[in-house]
């Protein structure tokens, strides 16, 4: 039986620390939702999304991910590029997902191991966890609490953001200093 070390909580999302970690799931390709254009995700979505700003990003593929979560999920895909290089575990330079976290306090969880660093951090008064290192799992549950198994899967570096009702999240393989950059850099979609 694997013991719980520590556990660390935003609105929207929970992050256990474990001794031991389950087997690795099967690699499948991400679902994100349904591909859209962000005025259309802006007219679908119960919030203003929020997206990076950063100059060096390039265009993203956007996705809304509107069944199973209350006010929808936004997913905003960027490819590799510079000081964004591929995670292994999305084929992606910076994968953004948000919803309301308010209305999903638990939607999404994390489960990680002992080589994997969790930190809670505060950025600009928001909460805010990050986690680095060994890949950790990332999963939905449904409303009624249940971990979909299709939707367990392995996750690069994450911060975890929570900016007023929303929960941002941030995956990909870069450092502590450029998630921090990216999440700054976040503006409403107006």
């Amino acid at each position: 039986r694997n013991a719980l070390l520590e556990l660390f909580g935003l609105r929207g999302a929970t992050v256990e620390k474990r001794s031991q970690l389950p087997p690795a799931p099967p690699t499948r390709p991400l679902d994100l939702g349904t591909r859209t254009s962000l005025a259309d995700a802006r007219e679908r979505l119960g919030f203003p999304p929020l997206v990076p700003s950063a100059a060096y990003l390039e265009r993203p593929r956007v996705h809304v991910r509107q069944k199973g979560v209350p006010g929808g999920e936004l997913a905003l895909a960027y490819p590799t590029g510079p000081g964004l290089p591929n995670a292994k575990t999305t084929g992606l330079g910076l994968l953004v997902t948000e919803f309301r976290g308010d209305l999903a306090p638990e939607l999404v969880g994390k489960v990680a191991g002992q080589a994997t660093r969790v930190e809670r951090l505060s950025l600009d008064d928001s909460p805010a966890i990050w986690i680095e290192g060994a890949p950790h799992f990332f999963f939905y549950r449904t409303p009624d609490g249940v971990i979909r198994d299709r939707d367990l899967r392995l996750a690069a570096n994450v911060l975890l953001l929570q900016r007023g009702r929303l929960l941002v999240r941030l995956e990909g393989e870069f450092d502590r200093r450029k998630a921090v950059e990216l999440a700054r850099s976040l503006r409403a979609l107006r």
